[in-house]
């Protein structure tokens, strides 16, 4: 649960970016483009995981049955939920302008 005081630390970070122009205005397309990018990564993890899990897989593609891709699932998965949470974003217009920090301050507009 995010406590009272993280949400005003998010509202304070969110209105300074807005103030310092970093928060701009996305086209609605940019929503169908990192949804479709959201769903691909997560269908990747889903890949992944089966490869690493199905003996059958990796035989069929010749992998080494003591193959994981675990860390690549959750890699996959984290974009997934960056992606979507990005998307959400620019379905109501708003695009973070940031090279530095882009998944800490969407985190930061979410809770905002």
């Amino acid at each position: 649960m995010i406590s009272e005081q993280e949400i005003i630390n998010s509202r304070n970070i969110i209105k300074k970016l807005i103030e310092e122009g970093n928060i701009v205005t996305s086209s609605p397309q940019m929503a169908s483009f990192f949804l479709e990018k959201a769903t691909n990564s997560l269908k990747t993890g889903q890949l992944l995981l089966k490869i690493s899990e199905e003996a059958k897989i990796k035989d069929y593609l010749g992998v080494n049955q003591d193959y994981n891709g675990y860390l690549w699932v959750i890699n996959s998965s984290y974009y997934s939920m960056f992606y979507a949470a990005t998307a959400l974003l620019a379905k109501y217009n708003h695009r973070i302008k940031a090279e530095q920090g882009i998944h800490s301050l969407t985190y930061h507009a979410l809770v905002y």
